[in-house]
C-alpha cells in the first residue's frame, strides 16, 4: 500500500508536468542558435540537475526509445546525447529542451531568449515558476541589490577567519556583502537562502577541504554552476587544505561523495518507502555533487587565485577590483 501511494504521488506529478510541456508543444515555435558559451552552459545545467529532475525533464520530452544510454552511464553523457537528439531530424528543437529546463533553471541567467524574448515568456504556466520555486517565508531583502555580493564558506577554522576579515574590509567599501551568519535570520529558510546564492551575480568562494566535504557548501557550488556563467560569477580564495591541485588528491572528494551515496543507499533499504521523505531528495544531492565536482574543481584548479596571505597583504584590494568590474560590467 505504501508503495503504491509512493508511485501514485509521483505519477501524478508527472502528469502535471507532462500536460504543461503538451500545451508549450502546441504554441509556434522559433528555432534558436546558440553560441559556443552558451551551449557549454546548458549542457553543464543539464549535467549538473538532480537526478530525478533530469528524468522528469526526459519523461516530458518523451524521446524514443535508444536514444539515451541507461541510466549507469553519466548524466553529463545523457546530457549530450539528449542535445544530440534534440537538434537532430527526428528531434524537436532545444528550444523543446530549453522550455522544460526553465521550470529548474531560469534562462536568463544562461543567456537565451528567442526573437528578444526570453523563451519561457512563451508559455505563461511555466513562466510562472519564477515566483513559485521558494517556499513561502523569510527572504533575503539585499539580495536584489546591485552592489550586493554573496560569500559562500565553510564555518569554522581559517575559513571563517578569513570570512570574517573580507567581511570587514567590505564593510568600508560601497558594495554589500551578503553572509549567512548576520543577513538569514531568526527562522530564515536556509535551502531558499543557499538557492540565492546560487543565483548570486558575485559570489565570493572559501574553498577548503571541509568546504568541499560539506553537503550545504557543495549544494551552493553546485547550485552556482547550474545557474550558469561559472567562471565569471565566482571569486575564489583557495585555503592550503583544499586538495584540488593534484588528480590523486582531488579524486578523493569523488570518492568522499560516492560513500556518502552508499552508506545512505544502504540505510535507506532499512526503512519503508512510506518512511524516506526528505532521504530520497538527500541521495539526489549527494549525486548531484558526485556528478559534478571534477568538474568544478578542475576550473578551480585552472584559475589564478592568488593566495590567503596575498589577499590579506593587500587587504583583498585584488579581490575588491575584480568583484567592482563584474558589477559595473553588468
Amino acid at each position: 500500500m505504501a508503495c503504491r501511494f509512493v508511485l501514485t504521488e509521483l505519477a501524478t506529478a508527472i502528469s502535471d508536468r507532462a500536460s504543461s510541456f503538451a500545451l508549450f508543444l502546441s504554441l509556434p515555435m522559433t528555432e534558436i542558435v546558440l553560441d559556443p558559451k552558451t551551449r557549454l552552459a546548458l549542457i553543464r545545467s543539464l549535467a549538473s540537475l538532480p537526478p530525478s529532475q533530469f528524468e522528469e525533464l526526459l519523461f516530458a520530452l518523451d524521446l524514443p526509445q535508444g536514444i539515451l544510454s541507461s541510466s549507469q552511464a553519466s548524466q553529463g553523457t545523457r546530457a549530450k546525447e539528449l542535445l544530440d537528439w534534440a537538434k537532430g531530424p527526428t528531434g524537436t528543437g532545444l528550444s523543446s529542451v530549453l522550455q522544460i529546463l526553465d521550470d529548474y533553471v531560469p534562462l536568463a541567467n544562461l543567456g537565451i531568449a528567442v526573437a528578444g524574448k526570453a523563451v519561457a515568456s512563451q508559455a505563461g504556466s511555466v513562466s510562472q515558476r519564477a515566483s513559485s520555486n521558494r517556499e513561502s517565508g523569510v527572504t533575503n531583502p539585499v539580495s536584489a541589490s546591485a552592489k550586493a555580493v554573496f560569500i559562500s564558506y565553510a564555518w569554522g577554522g581559517e575559513s571563517e577567519a578569513i570570512t570574517n576579515q573580507i567581511d570587514a574590509v567590505f564593510q568600508t567599501k560601497a558594495i554589500t556583502l551578503i553572509r549567512d551568519k548576520r543577513d538569514l535570520g531568526f527562522k530564515g529558510r536556509i535551502k531558499a537562502f543557499m538557492e540565492d546564492i546560487g543565483q548570486g551575480r558575485a559570489v565570493i568562494v572559501v574553498i577548503s577541504d571541509k568546504y568541499l566535504r560539506s553537503e550545504n557548501c557543495m549544494f551552493e557550488l553546485v547550485e552556482i554552476a547550474a545557474n550558469g556563467d561559472f567562471y565569471d560569477r565566482i571569486f575564489p580564495i583557495v585555503l592550503a587544505d583544499a586538495q584540488i591541485y593534484k588528480p590523486l588528491k582531488r579524486i578523493q572528494y569523488v570518492q568522499h561523495w560516492e560513500k556518502e551515496i552508499a552508506e545512505l543507499d544502504e540505510a535507506m533499504k532499512t526503512v519503508s518507502a512510506a518512511n524516506l521523505q526528505g532521504f530520497r531528495e538527500a541521495i539526489d544531492l549527494y549525486t548531484r555533487i558526485r556528478n559534478t565536482i571534477a568538474t568544478l574543481t578542475e576550473t578551480l584548479k585552472d584559475m589564478n587565485t592568488l593566495t590567503p596571505e596575498m589577499h590579506v597583504d593587500s587587504e583583498f584590494a585584488d579581490l575588491f577590483a575584480a568583484i567592482e568590474q563584474r558589477l559595473n560590467r553588468d
